[in-house]
């Protein structure tokens, strides 16, 4: 997937079309985390998070913009690999019951309308992580996490898209 861990998390954020801003590591203070949750409100906001962290700044997410969704992509490329995309107050009940390893990256979408992924919109992603080098079966369930659509779907679209590179 390349050298950079933010463009893979991007390629797989489901408003990946829309600009982000990299920030680096989350802030540490509340303040800080505010002024760039005020500051980034209609772009989404991209930061590294150690895995101690994440818990308490999806706190202050949730505190400050508890209706953006927010995309944790941890171990990216690796066999423990997870993307988990949600309201902050539920990836904290996760995160809290799960605690995370390795590394992480984190997404906080642009504060807009949620609305129901269309067709072209998922088919652009499956093309992304197939040439990403991504299996149909690693895409389709990727895809299927972010999107709340069946594996099934994903895998069939990929299929049709001629995405499939014989790793399955």
């Amino acid at each position: 997937p390349g050298a950079s861990s933010v463009i893979t998390a991007m390629s797989a954020c489901y408003k990946s079309d829309l600009p982000f801003v990299f920030i680096g590591f989350m802030p540490r203070t509340a303040k800080e985390a505010e002024n760039i949750l005020v500051k980034y409100r209609d772009i989404n906001i991209v930061a590294f998070e150690s895995p101690n962290r994440l818990v308490k700044s999806l706190e202050e997410v949730s505190k400050k913009a508890k209706h953006r969704y927010v995309t944790v992509a941890r171990e990216l490329t690796k066999i423990h690999e997870e993307i988990k995309r949600d309201l902050p107050e539920n990836l904290i009940k996760y995160y809290t019951e799960n605690p995370p390893k390795g590394e992480i990256v984190v997404i906080i979408e642009a504060q807009e309308e949620q609305s129901k992924p269309d067709t072209a919109h998922i088919e652009e992603k499956v093309r992304i992580l197939a040439r990403e080098g991504y299996s149909t079966k690693e895409l389709s369930r990727i895809i299927s996490l972010l999107f709340g659509v069946s594996k099934k779907e994903v895998y069939e679209l990929a299929i049709g898209l001629g995405a499939s590179d014989g790793k399955n």
